[in-house]
């Protein structure tokens, strides 16, 4: 469940991946879909865990947003790209009082290309695919941005919703 090392010449699968030598970065973005985000990346040199959070900017809604996810990170020269899966909850301010814990759940994929800007600073931008499925989290943004209808089971719909975001990365 959890890998420790000072330096990793394979690849380590685990719930929570730390290497010496690795990934340990810090995020900032903000979304199309109205949150800004906050962070913490940690693992291997191609293998890592996100952990991130954020508040919505945009709207009225007062909601937060937490995270957990894994990915994978390519290097190449100044640039990178990194592909992750995360599960977030969509958390509104009255949470206690009105939804179940399982109702508040989004999973997505996120793909990012980056530049490294200096030894410590890079500039990113990319793609995230929120999965609004009708046994999770269901608030009704799909209807009003564009998204791709799958169906599912018993007559059901899932749909996927794109948004673009940018931030920065501090290693």
């Amino acid at each position: 469940m959890v890998n420790i090392s000072n330096e990793l010449s394979g690849f380590a699968i685990g719930l929570f991946n730390y290497e010496r030598e690795g990934i340990h970065n810090f995020e900032f973005w903000i979304s199309e879909d109205s949150f800004a985000h906050l962070a913490f990346k940690f693992g291997t040199k191609h293998f890592y865990t996100v952990i991130a959070g954020g508040r919505s900017i945009y709207d009225e809604k007062n909601e937060w947003i937490v995270g957990i996810g894994w990915g994978f990170h390519i290097p190449i020269n100044n640039f990178f790209f990194d592909i992750d899966a995360m599960c977030s909850s969509i958390i509104p301010d009255d949470f206690y009082e009105t939804i179940d814990f399982q109702q508040t759940l989004l999973p997505s994929l996120r793909m990012k290309v980056g530049l490294k800007a200096f030894s410590i600073f890079a500039f990113f931008v990319g793609v995230d695919a929120q999965f609004y499925m009708p046994f999770f989290y269901d608030d009704g943004a799909y209807n009003e941005r564009y998204s791709f209808e799958i169906p599912v089971y018993d007559n059901e719909t899932m749909y996927i919703v794109p948004s673009l975001f940018a931030g920065i990365q501090l290693f």
